[in-house]
């Protein structure tokens, strides 16, 4: 093994330049506490003046970003960012009409999924039944030979089971699920309103067309809110009337919107009442 010759003088070397750095940070910070020294003169004080000047522009730049942050514009964009107008209740101009709107069931993705959904059943179906009939049943005419040629089986495709089971998936997929989403799309099932009247003092549930139910805003008591923050819990707003009973509306309405919101809807409709608010968050 060779001999460890140049260990001692590595180390006198890191030992050296440890000791420079210390030094020349001793140096720098002295250096700065004698510039900065009253009796170091003119360029102490001129230094001293440039400091006060920085940090009173520092000042001045702080109190300008908080004057910004704390407006009113500022304060009203955060809330509308927060609790967006789209999601609370209309209310009309005079201030006598308040109102909900219940969206119905045509929505992007009811219509997408009425499209696909049935569509790719068939397509299950007709390779299910071309297996059943062992022949391509797309080939039976020129059209659907020329439009569906791609719904064929394999060769090593059989009845059973891949047929028997692209069969009873196609048909239910098919018959029994397409056609009510076809109605719900169509017909846009759901669709409705509620509204406070203060004129007719009537509030209204209208849904599809049909008047569901009418009652005198006089019959209303309280306002209640409800917020659980279990992932099953209830998150509603409803009424509380005169004879005790529960008045609940938003079983209706996707109500998948964030608490913020809720509490704004609930403040929003009893101060509209006049009615007490009772709030239940747990």
């Amino acid at each position: 093994m060779l001999p460890r010759r140049n260990a001692r003088p590595r180390l006198g070397h890191l030992q050296r330049l440890l000791f420079a750095v210390a030094a020349w940070q001793l140096l720098g910070n002295s250096s700065l506490r004698a510039f900065s020294h009253p009796a170091a003169g003119a360029s102490g004080r001129a230094g001293s003046a440039a400091s006060r000047s920085g940090d009173s522009a520092d000042r001045m730049r702080r109190r300008a970003t908080n004057e910004k942050f704390n407006s009113p514009k500022t304060e009203k964009w955060l809330q509308e960012l927060l609790v967006p107008e789209k999601d609370l209740y209309e209310v009309d101009d005079d201030g006598m009409v308040l109102r909900e709107r219940f969206p119905g069931g045509r929505t992007f993705f009811s219509t997408f999924w009425a499209i696909i959904q049935p569509f790719a059943s068939f397509g299950f179906l007709v390779v299910g039944a071309s297996t059943f009939f062992g022949e391509n049943i797309v080939d039976w005419t020129p059209v659907t030979k020329s439009l569906l040629g791609f719904l064929k089986p394999s060769a090593a495709m059989s009845f059973i089971p891949q047929g028997a089971f692209m069969s009873f998936y196609g048909f239910f997929g098919f018959f029994v699920f397409g056609l009510p989403q076809w109605i719900v799309v169509i017909f846009n099932k759901g669709v409705g309103c509620i509204e406070f009247n203060k004129t007719t003092k009537t509030f209204y549930i209208v849904r599809d067309g049909d008047l569901l139910f009418e009652t005198p805003l006089d019959e209303i008591q309280q306002v209640k809110f409800v917020y659980t923050n279990f992932f099953s819990g209830d998150r509603e707003i409803f009424l509380i009337m005169k004879d005790g009973s529960e008045l609940k509306w938003m079983e209706t309405v996707d109500d998948n919107v964030s608490k913020r919101v809720l509490e704004r809807r609930a403040s929003i409709l009893a101060d509209f009442l006049e009615k007490e608010l009772i709030v239940e968050d747990a």
